[in-house]
């Protein structure tokens, strides 16, 4: 621990009581590490040893302490942090680290597509694509790359270039584009995962490989756009999300499928399916806000401290070049609800 670090710790008020759990059972042993973010000082200050019942002493940080504290522990490769501490009052029961197991992808599975979006744009050369999709981890453990160095992918239109990583679930320097396929090796925890990628397809008819069942599955074009013809998806009321109208086209319980859209005569009104209209919109009103607080990088000021945590974790493990590392924590730090720290 370095100097600053240790400093930083001094007007500590006493200890607290944290807690790991693998899954539903306590850690047997390890060791927590306790971070902290601070106007002068970001990064570790203190390992901490997990005892019996997977408990450890956790110290506070003064009243008025103007850092922000958290812990972390690490199992089987993958991170897990707690959230965050920004005074006593925050520890008033037992602080708990969950973490899961972790297990290899097996070769030929696939995790579940709850929802999917694209968001398309006409653009000079082609269309600009926002592709979400809402992944789901049934199980009681972590998905981790197993041989094939991959957790979950997914067939993209053909054409697709100029491939980015979004604000989301997936890891940006784990995530790629290859032969046609988005390939991540981001670790999938239990719950729900949400991946967006942006990338360019060319003009002209469209196919859209779904591979897996999805049980909501929407094509969402900005308007002013071309007239479009879309099989294997039904048009539905357009809808505003975040002062832009899109066109809609979708599907409940869709199979795996190709979806075709070209250029062509708009959907008769009249096939609008009631039974796709009011929970999509609802859950589009629900996207639309998830997309404007991933775009903008607000939210809590505790837990974009702990995005810069992970940063720095990254950093320090060589996943990141420098130039990135910077650009991404320099944004974040400038999106803190009342400025850095």
């Amino acid at each position: 621990m370095t100097g600053a670090a240790a400093g930083s710790l001094a007007g500590q008020t006493g200890a607290g009581t944290g807690q790991v759990l693998i899954g539903a059972t306590p850690a047997d042993s390890g060791t927590v590490v306790l971070h902290m973010v601070s106007p002068g000082f970001a990064g570790e200050v203190d390992s901490l040893p997990i005892g019996p019942g997977g408990r450890f002493a956790l110290p506070l940080p003064a009243q008025g302490d103007s850092g922000v504290y958290f812990a972390s522990v690490r199992v089987d490769g993958v991170l897990y942090f707690g959230s965050a501490i920004h005074d006593p009052a925050d520890v008033d029961s037992l602080y708990t680290v969950q973490a899961y197991e972790g297990r290899p992808a097996s070769p030929g599975s696939a995790l579940p597509v709850r929802v999917r979006n694209l968001f398309v744009e006409a653009a000079d050369s082609g269309w600009t694509v926002t592709d979400l999709f809402e992944v789901e981890n049934g199980g009681g453990f972590t998905v981790i790359s197993g041989p094939g160095g991959e957790t979950w992918s997914h067939a993209l239109p053909p054409g697709a270039t100029d491939f980015r990583v979004g604000q989301s679930d997936l890891t940006a320097d784990r995530t790629s584009l290859e032969d046609g396929r988005l390939r991540t090796s981001t670790p999938i925890v239990p719950g729900e995962s949400i991946y967006l990628v942006q990338y360019r397809i060319p003009a002209g008819p469209v196919a859209i490989p779904s591979e897996s069942p999805t049980e909501r599955f929407e094509l969402l074009v900005r308007e002013p756009g071309p007239e479009l013809a879309v099989d294997g998806l039904a048009a539905v009321e357009p809808v505003e999300v975040e002062g832009t109208t899109y066109r809609r086209f979708a599907a409940n319980n869709l199979p795996p499928t190709v979806i075709r859209a070209e250029p062509g005569a708009r959907r008769d009104v009249a096939q609008l399916i009631p039974w796709l209209g009011a929970g999509l919109a609802l859950m589009l009103a629900a996207l639309g806000a998830w997309v404007a607080l991933r775009s903008s990088q607000a939210g809590d000021r505790g837990e974009i401290l702990v995005q810069v945590a992970r940063l720095d974790e990254d950093m320090a493990a060589g996943r990141l070049e420098r130039e990135e590392y910077e650009h991404q924590r320099n944004r974040l730090l400038d999106s803190l609800p009342g400025g850095r720290p």
